[in-house]
């Protein structure tokens, strides 16, 4: 992997206190709270205008902010656990994941060593282009999707809250709390938010559902584009959930700081917990020049044309298995690995 998609992040001190959202929506104490959640008297008010007004204050106070910063996000999932990193520095978005000494990715928190290792996963650069890294193509390893995702993913920049803060169905204030971010102890006046499932799974499956919906809706190859609702129609199943319980935290500066979403799904529970970790940070990748990058959807070409001898998409997957000409049209260990980061994350 080329040197200049790694980042060594140096001097982390302290890990950073994530998991509001799988105490507090639970109804369990947390014990990096810094004083007891008192519930407010409008807990049974289920849609307050000045929630939401200070929630859209919030926000705007974050995209207007001039300064580059960075968001830790964690996925808790019944198996596992893993964590991503979302840098801004103005129009510029990128996700990065740690990589231990064993390769693994997403594995280290934020904060918890002295020294770490970031691969880049993808980027939009000023002027709005997005590119997803593969590291196919030593020469040329960006691939765009399209504009259209391009500007729906930079809701990321905001924790989402730009994309939902319309959608909620309840949303009141809930608590005041305190957190331990790194070093510094932050107050933060929660709101509990109710978000509609559909809603919920366009930002869980950014980097799945959205991703092949994108490329259906833009593709002109109609065996990518068959091969693509396919993936989609299959993610979107297994990203089947509950509406989503949401905490959003305003800190006392006015700022958006953190957003913590809850979804049940096949009787389990998935948390989804991001927290501006960094306001001031001085770490920033050099740009990445996006003219040369591919189209994503090509990825797909040798699997998609393959697929098209047959009557199905479901039909030739069935036979992959007892073709035994066909090694050459599954993806490379490398697509395999960048699928899976993108199914995961993205945001």
């Amino acid at each position: 992997m080329k040197f200049n998609n790694i980042m060594k992040r140096i001097g982390a001190k302290l890990l950073v206190c994530i998991v509001v959202s799988a105490t507090v929506l639970s109804g369990c104490s947390s014990e990096n709270k810094k004083e007891d959640t008192t519930t407010t008297e409008a807990e049974n008010v289920k849609y307050d205008e000045d929630a939401i007004t200070a929630i859209r204050n919030g926000l705007t106070k974050l995209e207007s902010y001039d300064q580059s910063y960075i968001i830790s996000t964690q996925l808790d999932e019944p198996s596992s656990t893993s964590e991503f990193l979302t840098v801004v520095d103005g129009a510029v978005n990128y996700t990065e994941y740690s990589v231990d000494d064993e390769g693994n990715y997403g594995t280290i928190p934020y904060g918890s060593q002295e020294s770490v290792s970031y691969t880049l996963s993808d980027y939009v650069d000023k002027n709005g282009t997005y590119v997803i890294f593969t590291g196919n193509d030593e020469d040329n390893p960006y691939y765009t999707v399209s504009d259209e995702y391009s500007k729906f993913i930079s809701n990321r920049k905001t924790m989402w809250v730009s994309y939902m803060l319309d959608k909620f169905t309840e949303c009141y204030e809930y608590s005041h709390t305190t957190l331990d971010i790194l070093d510094k102890d932050v107050e933060l006046t929660l709101y509990e938010c109710k978000l509609p499932s559909e809603y919920a799974q366009k930002i869980l499956g950014v980097g799945s559902v959205g991703l092949y919906d994108a490329i259906v809706e833009n593709t002109e190859d109609d065996g990518i584009k068959n091969l693509c609702q396919y993936y989609s129609d299959n993610s979107a199943y297994t990203l089947a959930c509950s509406d989503a319980n949401m905490l959003i935290g305003i800190d006392s500066a006015g700022y958006l700081r953190y957003v913590g979403l809850e979804v049940g799904g096949l009787g389990t529970s998935l948390y989804y917990t991001s927290v501006i970790v960094e306001m001031n940070n001085t770490e920033v990748r050099d740009e990445i020049d996006t003219t040369t990058a591919k189209n994503f959807e090509t990825l797909y070409k040798d699997l998609a044309d393959y697929c098209s001898k047959y009557t199905s998409v479901e039909e030739a997957m069935q036979s992959m298995g007892e073709d035994s000409d066909t090694s050459d049209i599954y993806p490379t260990d490398t697509e395999k690995e960048n699928t899976i980061d993108n199914d995961t994350v993205n945001n």
